[in-house]
């Protein structure tokens, strides 16, 4: 990753580095936002926008300015600042089609296949799991359950003795994947449903780890750091996220390597933007610092990923 990312691994690393300290110095905030969420959970409230979204998301500017005060970082900081969007991509507009949704969800399967992705994520959740008692993992925003479809098609699930569950708020989606599972076969160790990132209470009990792939970049912080908490207070091995790195080259390079294996200009378009929307792995550390986790461990990975595990341990 340092040889693909340089700018970005070293604002990251700079981050990381000082995390700790930049979470005291803004302890006010801090506690505001730990006190707002300990009220959500108990009102099971967290599902609903609420003020701790603008908390959130003033912090998070507040953590990538703290690297201006490095001279050293500066360059890196003004590359990534121009990067960085919040521009939303196609598929997120509510006037895409059906049709549509479900070709983009089918050629980014078929690419993160085609590039290592699913495998290297595969290892990510092994990893994660490696000396635990998990049985259960439910895959949050998972889209058509194109990983959890792979992890089932490639043996991986039953190796582990996973029972796997794929849900998405979008209907269509969640249609797609139910379908897809039954061609290939995997009804018995996956199924697919309706539901909610944001609203885990009710499973309490019955997942032992939530896993959340490619879909934060779609996510304002505010969301992000909701989709945690609730994780964390519903699982015991808490929620594993997995997404795109951003970075300059990166998003240059994923448009190269989209033209090539997607042919579909919207999915080139797309691909682009969510690694200019992504987090970098020191972000979202500071969101399930926010969110209440005691156990935060973040890494880059690749082929341009990175892998962030958080729990209450």
């Amino acid at each position: 990753m340092r040889v693909v990312a340089p700018g970005s691994v070293a604002l990251d690393s700079a981050r990381e580095a000082a995390l700790d300290a930049f979470l005291w110095e803004h302890r006010a905030r801090v506690d505001a936002i730990g006190e707002r969420i300990s009220s959500m959970v108990a009102q099971r409230s967290l599902a609903r926008g609420d003020a701790v979204d603008a908390l959130a998301l003033e912090l998070l500017r507040e953590h990538r300015r703290s690297c201006l005060r490095d001279p050293s970082l500066r360059a890196a900081a003004a590359i990534d600042a121009v990067v960085r969007t919040q521009r939303g991509e196609i598929m997120d507009q509510p006037w895409v089609p059906a049709w549509m949704r479900r070709l983009e969800m089918r050629t980014l399967d078929r690419v993160n296949v085609e590039i290592g992705s699913y495998a290297a994520w595969a290892r990510a959740i092994e990893r994660a799991t490696h000396r635990t008692s998990v049985n259960s993992l439910m895959d949050l925003a998972a889209g058509s359950a194109g990983f959890f479809r792979y992890l089932a098609r490639e043996g991986v699930a039953r190796r582990n003795g996973w029972s796997l569950v794929a849900t998405d708020i979008e209907r269509t989606y969640v249609e797609q994947g139910a379908l897809a599972c039954e061609r290939e076969g995997s009804t018995d160790v996956l199924r697919c449903e309706v539901r909610s990132a944001v609203e885990l209470e009710a499973l309490r009990g019955s997942v032992d780890l939530f896993v959340c792939t490619q879909a934060l970049h779609h996510m304002p912080p505010g969301l992000v750091l909701r989709v945690i908490a609730g994780a964390i207070r519903s699982a015991p091995q808490g929620i594993v996220l997995i997404d795109l790195a951003r970075g300059a080259a990166l998003a240059a390079m994923t448009g190269v390597v989209l033209s090539a294996v997607a042919r579909v200009p919207f999915v080139v378009f797309d691909g682009v933007r969510s690694v200019r929307r992504a987090y970098l792995p020191t972000e979202l550390a500071l969101l399930a610092r926010l969110a209440g986790s005691t156990f935060v461990e973040a890494r880059w990975d690749a082929p341009a990923h990175h892998v962030v595990h958080a729990a209450l341990r």
